[in-house]
């Protein structure tokens, strides 16, 4: 094989002799040269023709990359090789043909749909016909549930399903395409409002302009429409605590079409909320959920679909650190009554579970909202408040009497009781000759002491029996 084939790059060359331009007539060709300049690759550059360049091009076979020789030579395999140009090039080119014939099909159906549409009028062939959009709803996650306002925060997503008579093909008129995406601002798509949100009303949830034109409805061939909406609301619910902290709360959202019911109508797919895949509040659980279809207003009806969750409160955590504490701190307060009555402590004492219980009582306020009717665990604090106060005035009424002065006058009838209880103590002593005004005068010295020690365990016992009705009467009242 001549020099004639190869490239001048393939040669070695000394650098004086190119700088002089001498030429030697013997040139060593490099370790990795590969001819690469033939007659029929020259004889195609230098024809000028074009119909003869289609003839060349068409004529000279494609390089096979399975080791045959074609009747060009070794060098045209060897070319084939070295540049990397097998028969998977002609794969690729048969599959560029074939999705640019999928693109040119979906360019066609998307301009012959939207050729005569107009998205504001409904997709019906008959005025009178109504749109049925028919929803589900699933709820992803109860971010929160604020007792005060009464607000309900929650992540969901809508599905929204309606045909549309207008946008409707034949799939094997367009290269078997049955399914279409058309951007939002294009198409007509129900309008949906939340009748009860706190600041988004829309039921299309879109962060910007440019997620609004990124957003697409995807349609079939037989002409039904499919769209998902996601995001986080807020609504307003009915706080109830009366069974505090065992309550549950009412949280409806309302779904409004916002036109006649004569034109669009709006139908719940499943009669309850789908919450499998929900995450829970750490504080609140669904318990149950149920879907109600309703009209509004009489005369001009819409359309209302009403999704009603009902939350109920984990109660463990607020019973460990309110419902609990109120009650050990009631039994604790009873135990003043257990102090020596001599003792300067009990009037303290008792006055530090009125303070007590007035701490718990801003507790709560803060806690729950100012609703009416109380709940049943106000109504305990407030008789809690109530028994401590009356606990504190019997303490100072035991104290008054205990250090009254013996030399007062005694009423008739604490003389009777104390003569009656020193009767039965001193029996034995009577029948040895102590004669009855030897009893009254020791009465007289005694009597209020006496009568003080009678109160303190009169009001000990009662105390200790208030409560355990009281506790069984509020667990009967929220637990049932």
């Amino acid at each position: 094989m001549c020099a004639d084939h190869f490239e001048a790059s393939c040669f070695d060359g000394n650098l004086m002799g190119r700088l002089i331009g001498f030429t030697p007539r013997h040139r060593r060709l490099k370790s990795d040269a590969v001819p690469t300049v033939f007659a029929y690759n020259q004889g195609l550059r230098d024809d000028s023709n074009s119909q003869t360049r289609k003839r060349v091009l068409h004529e000279m076979p494609l390089p096979i990359d399975n080791g045959v020789n074609d009747n060009r030579g070794n060098s045209v395999m060897t070319e084939s090789k070295e540049n990397n140009i097998p028969q998977k090039k002609t794969r690729h080119a048969v599959k560029a043909v074939g999705e640019k014939v999928d693109v040119l099909f979906s360019r066609t159906l998307y301009d012959t749909i939207l050729s005569n549409y107009s998205r504001h009028v409904k997709p019906r062939q008959l005025n009178a016909d109504v749109v049925n959009i028919y929803i589900d709803f699933d709820i992803k996650a109860v971010i929160d549930f604020e007792e005060k306002s009464g607000i309900f925060t929650f992540l969901g997503k809508f599905t929204l399903k309606w045909w549309d008579e207008i946008i409707m093909w034949d799939s094997t008129n367009y290269g078997n395409i049955d399914m279409i995406q058309v951007s939002i601002h294009d198409v007509w798509v129900p309008k949906i409002v939340i009748g009860n949100t706190v600041d988004y009303h829309s039921l299309y949830k879109m962060d910007n302009y440019f997620d609004s034109k990124m957003t697409y409805i995807t349609y079939t061939n037989d002409g039904s429409a499919f769209f998902e909406s996601s995001g986080v609301w807020q609504t307003i619910c009915n706080v109830d605590v009366t069974d505090f902290p065992f309550d549950a709360h009412e949280c409806d959202i309302l779904l409004e079409a916002m036109h006649p019911s004569m034109d669009v109508k709006l139908m719940s797919i499943s009669d309850y909320v789908h919450t499998n895949s929900t995450t829970m509040h750490s504080e609140f659980r669904i318990q149950n959920t149920y879907v109600r279809t309703r009209l509004l207003n009489a005369k001009d009806a819409w359309s209302q679909l009403a999704y009603t969750i009902n939350l109920g409160r984990r109660p463990l955590f607020m019973t460990m650190n309110l419902v609990v504490p109120v009650f050990l701190i009631s039994f604790a307060n009873v135990l003043v009554f257990l102090l020596p009555l001599d003792s300067s402590d009990r009037v303290g004492y008792a006055v530090t579970m009125v303070l007590t219980f007035t701490v718990f009582m801003t507790m709560v306020s803060d806690l729950l909202p100012a609703t009416d009717p109380l709940s049943n665990f106000n109504i305990l604090l407030i008789l809690q408040l109530t028994f401590s106060t009356v606990v504190t005035l019997g303490v100072l009424l035991i104290h008054f009497i205990y250090n009254k002065n013996p030399s007062d006058n005694v009423p008739h009838w604490i003389r009777y009781l104390c003569l009656r209880k020193t009767n039965q103590q001193d029996e034995p002593i009577n029948k040895k000759g102590k004669d009855k005004s030897y009893q009254w005068r020791d009465c007289d010295s005694k009597i209020w002491k006496k009568m003080a020690r009678i109160i303190n365990k009169c009001i000990l016992v009662k105390s200790v029996f208030i409560i355990t009705i009281e506790i069984i009467v509020f667990y009967g009242l929220t637990c049932t």
